[in-house]
């Protein structure tokens, strides 16, 4: 018999795209799936949806919030009512291709490794996505190339877990930035992972979604970012895999930490008084609490702005900004300030 998978969805006011979505998990190539669906407190017309299909498809289970969840949160409430054998995690505005439970499948099974992942598309706008028939699989062990596990580039979508691999390990609750906190430890406790260059996910990029306000106005909710990498080094030593994986993880987090400096930098509608104090706090804060003596010489950050032209200029504009603050802010602010600021702009 062909093994369980569950596919875990978590729903917040997209029904715009939820059709497409659900239609590509019901039309999967792969018979033997369950479906959770989390309705995070949708106020659209996403629960009627949700309740269309429920109605007929027989392995599609609804489970209602009452409270915002936030996607950690409600993909947790998936996980502890999973049943599979095999985990997916699908966002609610993204699809899949029809084949790419039964592809990770054959991945996870002829190599013998507890994750299996394919390549995916962006979409901007109208459904403009092509396929791609590359059949060329990889297959990485992780304990001799620990530098590989920053390959799965932070996103917990697209990859088939075994759902014994997940075991006790949970997203953060009520915190954006939750796929960092999970990804990282999963892929440590893993040892192996099998990849193709095959598009298995669509990924669209949603205007309106938190993540991508954040990252064009100011917001405190980037600040989770680093209750998230704190989080991610717990669950690393709780499940006791921090020590054999340290340098990795610690090079992972220092990049990331970075982040909302870069951020920071193209936000909209931010005094320069505001966005200096920001910065300011943000440097100080990531110099301390990560070893950093120079922000713009990175390792792992330097490596991929070979690949990025717009990390570069995201560099080019933090680093010009850093001249200035060395001038005007010589002892710096703290990560509360910087709160306190950017409450300022909470909607």
């Amino acid at each position: 018999m062909l093994p369980l998978v569950s596919i875990i969805i978590p729903v917040y006011n997209t029904a715009k795209y939820l059709k497409n979505c659900l239609d590509s998990v019901v039309n999967q190539s792969y018979s033997n799936i369950e479906i959770i669906v989390i309705n995070d407190c949708s106020t659209d017309c996403s629960q009627a949806i949700m309740n269309h299909y429920a109605q007929n498809y027989h392995n599609i289970k609804i489970v209602d919030s009452s409270l915002r969840l936030l996607p950690g949160g409600a993909r947790n409430i998936g996980l502890e009512l999973a049943q599979g054998n095999y985990i997916y995690f699908l966002d609610s505005d993204d699809f899949m291709a029809r084949d790419a439970i039964s592809t990770l499948i054959h991945l996870v099974t002829v190599y013998e490794t507890p994750i299996a992942s394919g390549q995916h598309q962006t979409i901007i706008g109208p459904l403009n996505f092509h396929g791609n028939n590359s059949l060329k699989d990889t297959f990485i062990d992780l304990t001799q190339n620990k530098e590989m596990i920053d390959e799965c580039n932070g996103v917990v979508w697209n990859n088939l877990y075994k759902h014994e691999l997940i075991s006790n390990i949970r997203f953060p609750e009520n915190l954006l930035y939750e796929d960092n906190a999970f990804i990282y430890p999963v892929f440590t406790r893993a040892r192996s992972w099998a990849k193709t260059d095959k598009i298995l996910y669509y990924y669209r990029r949603n205007l309106h979604s938190i993540t991508i306000s954040s990252k064009l106005f100011p917001n405190e909710r980037i600040l989770d970012v680093y209750s998230c990498l704190e989080y991610m080094y717990n669950t690393c030593k709780n499940i006791g895999s921090y020590e054999e994986f340290k340098d990795i993880i610690e090079k992972i987090s220092q990049r990331i930490a970075i982040y909302p400096l870069l951020e920071c930098c193209l936000w909209l509608g931010i005094s320069k008084v505001d966005r200096n104090v920001v910065l300011s706090g943000l440097v100080d804060y990531i110099k301390e609490q990560y070893g950093i003596e120079d922000i713009m010489q990175v390792e792992y950050l330097m490596n991929r702005v070979i690949h990025s032209k717009r990390l570069k200029i995201k560099l080019n504009l933090l680093a010009k900004y850093l001249e200035k603050l060395s001038l005007s802010y010589p002892n710096g602010d703290n990560l509360e300030n910087v709160r306190r600021v950017l409450k300022k702009y909470s909607k």
